[in-house]
C-alpha cells in the first residue's frame, strides 16, 4: 500500500501519479451519521479521485441527505447514480482485496469507471433502502465469498448497496438494480431469500467499516 503524496500506478487509471488518501466509505456518509470515518488508503491520482468526488457530491445533494431528512426519496437519476455505487463497491474490494490479483469483477468494474466500458456486464449493484424500522447499522461494508455467491456489501445509512461478483440467483432481483438511468422511489422490490437472510443476520452487528 502506497502513502498518500508518492508517486504511483492510480488504481483507477494506471497513471504514475502522486496519490491521494481516499475514503473508501465516502466521508459525506460519516459526516451525516455524526460517526468517526471509515478506513481510507492511498489509491487515486488526483483526477480520478477528483471524479469520484463529484459523483458523490450529486448522490448526497439528491438522494442521501433527502432520505435522511424525509425518510423517503423520489428523484430521476442517470449515470451518475451507477457510477457512484460502482464506485463504493469496487473501493471495498480494492481496500479488502488489495494484496489478490485482479478479478473479472474487479476489473470490469475499474474499466466502467475509468469509462473504458458501458456496462457491468454480469456484475450488476443492487440498491436498496433501509427499513427504518430496522435495528441500527449506519455504516459498514463487507466482501462476501462461497461456493453460491460472491458479492460485495455496503451500508451507508439508509442505502444499502449489494455489488454482485457472482450470483446463481441474477435472475431474482426485482426493482433494486441500478441502470444507466432510471427514478428511485417507493416501490415493490424482490431480493433474493439468501440476502435477506444476510442482512437478518447483520442486524445487532458493530459497524465493520
Amino acid at each position: 500500500m502506497s502513502p498518500e503524496g508518492v508517486v504511483a500506478g492510480c488504481a483507477l487509471c494506471g497513471a504514475s501519479a502522486p496519490l491521494r488518501r481516499s475514503h473508501i466509505i465516502p466521508r459525506f456518509v460519516s459526516r451525516a451519521l455524526q460517526v468517526p470515518d471509515g478506513p481510507t488508503r492511498a489509491l487515486l491520482c488526483g483526477g480520478c479521485e477528483d471524479r469520484f468526488s463529484a459523483h458523490e457530491s450529486t448522490f448526497a445533494r439528491v438522494v442521501f441527505h433527502p432520505l435522511l431528512a424525509a425518510g423517503r426519496v423520489i428523484a430521476k437519476y442517470d449515470k451518475w447514480l451507477l457510477q457512484f455505487s460502482v464506485s463504493v463497491c469496487w473501493r471495498i474490494l480494492e481496500e479488502r482485496l488489495a494484496d489478490s490479483a485482479p478479478d473479472t469483477c474487479r476489473e470490469t468494474w475499474r474499466q466502467f469507471l475509468a469509462s473504458q466500458r458501458s456496462d457491468l456486464g454480469a456484475h450488476p449493484v443492487h440498491l436498496l433502502l433501509a427499513d427504518r424500522n430496522a435495528p441500527p447499522e449506519t455504516i459498514a461494508m463487507e466482501v462476501v465469498q462461497s461456493d453460491r455467491e460472491s458479492f460485495v456489501y455496503a451500508k451507508l445509512g439508509p442505502v444499502i448497496l449489494f455489488g454482485l461478483s457472482a450470483d446463481s440467483d441474477a435472475g431474482s432481483w426485482q426493482g433494486t438494480r441500478v441502470h444507466v438511468e432510471g427514478k428511485i422511489k417507493p416501490r415493490e422490490t424482490l431480493i433474493p431469500a439468501r440476502y435477506r437472510d444476510y442482512l437478518l443476520s447483520r442486524a445487532g452487528r458493530p459497524a465493520t467499516a
